[in-house]
């Protein structure tokens, strides 16, 4: 439990035995002194749904604690898979056909195939990754 990367946030919503968190990503800039200047520092608020047994109410702060294996497969899926497949799919269709434009339309249909393999796979992979809820004492 050590390792596990922790992440405070409200419960927004329960439905049987999915709860909604919502959760507030900050930047790793809060101590840089040009954060107001900065267009980077911005808050990213996102939405999880946890599925468990334990009994949580509407309003309450909890913590979501996943492991760091697990954020680094979803960087995997969500940034690295789909920049190789952009990057191979334009360098082999320029190479084997020579025309850029072909390269491009191929390189954008192939990442839109990826994305609609993932949305099928999408309970399947919810799967995968799971949070564990926990109240905050």
């Amino acid at each position: 439990m050590d390792n596990d990367v922790a992440h405070k946030g409200i419960v927004e919503k329960i439905e049987g035995p999915h709860v909604f968190v919502r959760i507030v990503q900050k930047p790793a800039c809060e101590s840089c002194a040009a954060k107001n200047s900065c267009s980077v520092h911005k808050d990213k608020t996102l939405l999880v749904d946890v599925i468990t047994d334990r009994q949580f109410e509407k309003g309450e702060a909890v913590v979501l604690r996943s492991t760091p294996h697990m954020e680094k497969k979803a960087v995997l899926w969500a940034y690295i898979l789909p920049l190789l497949i952009i990057i191979l799919s334009l360098f082999v269709t320029i190479n084997l056909s020579g025309k850029e434009l072909l390269g491009v339309v191929i390189s954008l249909s192939s990442i839109t195939l990826y994305y609609v393999i993932l949305y099928f796979f999408r309970n399947k992979i919810h799967r995968k990754f799971t949070f564990k809820i926990e109240h905050i004492e």
